[in-house]
């Protein structure tokens, strides 16, 4: 651990990493807001089919589609909400060493007691209260929601607890391999600046991967083994809420991943020979 490092982080992606906490948020208090809408036109849209595309997703065969449960999934599933997550553990990763590589500012601060194991270390470490933040945040939002559309008593809140601890998890996955893609693995010889626009790169290639087979193996049963080939794949809150899965199984797959990125991340900063 480096305090200054986590002195610099906390002053330079704190507010950053803490306002994106706030989407998930204004979307518990935004089903709040539509559930009694949407409960009174449910039987049209069943009619005209408008929310089949939803309901496969959220799974409308564990959960029904007219309860209170169902629409509050939204603050953790809604693919903005998962953005904002993976935008917090990106910020400050990408940052160090990356970002400060391409800025050719790291052999500065290499040459100072900062060491390549201590950047690394501080820098996860950074991460992790807003990882919790993450997790905590739809809960509050559902919590706000339910509290607006008067429906506290409706809703499984040790189910939603659990789905947030599988929020941390993924936090934390998001968190490693941001920062194993920012130590290095994508160098460039001749050139600075590109080092953190290529791990952001490698970083979407991941979430776009990891969106698309999340979406083919729920809709094709056939293609269903491509789910556990993404983290979302075993992060899945209607399954935890209707309780047909193991959370603390899937979650510790998920913070396990993360660890071991973040421990490649420190071995591979650890070997490299040159800044």
């Amino acid at each position: 651990m480096n305090w200054p490092l986590l002195g610099h982080l906390a002053r330079r992606y704190s507010f950053g990493c803490a306002a994106t906490a706030l989407v998930p948020v204004l979307l518990g208090v935004m089903a709040g807001s539509l559930l009694p809408e949407y409960r009174e036109k449910f039987a049209l849209f069943e009619k005209l089919g408008v929310m089949r595309m939803a309901q496969t997703f959220l799974r409308s065969d564990l959960i029904p589609a007219d309860s209170a449960t169902f629409l509050f999934q939204l603050p953790y599933v809604h693919p903005v909400s998962m953005l904002a997550m993976i935008v917090a553990m990106a910020l400050p990763t990408l940052a160090f060493p990356a970002g400060a590589r391409g800025r050719g500012t790291l052999d500065l601060l290499l040459a100072t007691r900062l060491t390549r194991e201590s950047l690394v270390t501080t820098t996860f470490v950074f991460t992790l209260p807003f990882a919790a933040l993450h997790a905590v945040a739809p809960f509050l939002g559902v919590w706000i929601g339910a509290g607006q559309a008067g429906v506290v008593d409706q809703l499984p809140w040790r189910a939603f607890g659990r789905v947030s601890v599988e929020s941390f998890a993924l936090a934390l996955f998001f968190a490693g391999a941001t920062l194993l893609l920012s130590v290095g693995g994508l160098r460039r010889m001749k050139t600075r600046g590109p080092e953190a626009a290529g791990a952001l790169g490698a970083l979407a290639v991941l979430v776009i991967w990891s969106l698309l087979a999340e979406i083919v193996g729920t809709l094709w049963e056939r293609f269903h083994w491509l789910k556990r080939a993404t983290p979302y794949g075993w992060f899945e809150p209607p399954q935890v809420l209707a309780g047909t899965v193991n959370p603390w199984f899937d979650s510790s797959v998920l913070a396990g991943c993360g660890l071991l990125a973040a421990t490649l991340a420190l071995l591979v900063e650890r070997r490299r020979a040159t800044v």
